[in-house]
């Protein structure tokens, strides 16, 4: 209902505060600074414009929990518990159909093991993807598998499916006109 779908939003971007809140003390901003950015990432425009893509609303409000679990792991404070944070936030962002965050969390999870490189912090966050990309598979897989049955994935040729994209001849006839003699007909 309209409703739910209000709350879910709300709820999301409580946890995007939160997880902003918390990266910014990750940074030793004291609580009204790590409030104060958290709500202004909340109220940015961009994060705004985000309700209507709900998939990456999921996505801004688990990255900055990765992001701030990561750095408090290489700094050793609480190895295990914050692994377990980081996973959890990994999975959250799987479950939420949102891959591309999630690798953009690995990604900085490696940017912060290369900043400060420890081993036992480094064994722990990689346990947590290795377990986050298995819970996420459990449920991305079966619709994978579903989606090959559509005619998007699986009942089209190539020249079907890629009917409205424009190819590599088009790309350079679009800035320089007459390009390979190929004319971009748009579909």
């Amino acid at each position: 209902t309209e409703w739910a779908a209000s709350l879910a939003v709300a709820v999301e971007f409580g946890f995007c505060a939160a997880g902003v809140a918390w990266l910014a003390r990750t940074y030793r901003a004291n609580w009204k600074e790590a409030t104060l950015c958290g709500w202004i990432f909340v109220f940015a425009g961009t994060t705004l414009n985000l309700i209507s893509h709900s998939v990456y609303l999921t996505g801004a409000a688990w990255l900055p929990w990765v992001w701030a679990a990561a750095r408090r792991a290489t700094q050793n404070r609480n190895v295990l518990a914050m692994g377990s944070v980081f996973g959890m936030a990994l999975v959250f962002i799987f479950l939420g159909g949102e891959p591309q965050s999630f690798c953009i969390a690995i990604a900085l999870c490696l940017f912060e093991c290369l900043r400060k490189p420890s081993r036992i912090p480094i064994l722990v966050l990689a346990c947590s993807i290795c377990l986050a990309a298995g819970v996420g598979a459990v449920h991305g897989i079966p619709i994978w598998r579903e989606a090959q049955l559509t005619q998007r994935l699986g009942g089209l040729e190539s020249h079907e499916l890629f009917y409205w994209s424009a190819g590599l001849e088009h790309f350079f006839s679009s800035f320089w006109p007459g390009f390979l003699q190929v004319k971009f007909s748009g579909g």
